[in-house]
């Protein structure tokens, strides 16, 4: 069977130690600080638990005014606004068939 980098360090690490999933996957990460950079240093705490908020990030989420306000405007609104672009200039740019010297503007 072969693995990815990641997941043989996941198997060393729960082996080695007998540590849980969740204990396994910080230990990777802390490796995968050290094995990316060239010198042996220790990874900045606050850089590890911005990561470990991200990755949990959807199971704290709640609707809020805010956070529905800006739903509905990646939801409804933006699309809204290129629907209205694209039905505004339907038929002004003709790419095809084109020669040299010929505009594509079609009005």
């Amino acid at each position: 069977m072969i693995f990815s980098r990641r997941q043989h360090q996941k198997l060393i690490c729960r082996d080695s130690a007998r540590l849980s999933n969740a204990q396994a996957d910080a230990v990777t990460t802390q490796s995968k600080w050290r094995t990316s950079q060239s010198l042996d240093v220790k990874p900045d705490p606050a850089l590890l638990k911005l990561e470990a908020m991200q990755k949990t990030r959807h199971r704290h989420f709640r609707f809020t005014p805010r956070t529905a306000r800006i739903s509905f405007m990646y939801i409804a609104v933006v699309p809204a606004i290129f629907g209205w672009v694209a039905y505004k200039t339907d038929g002004l740019w003709d790419f095809r068939a084109k020669r040299k010297g010929d505009t594509i503007y079609e009005k």
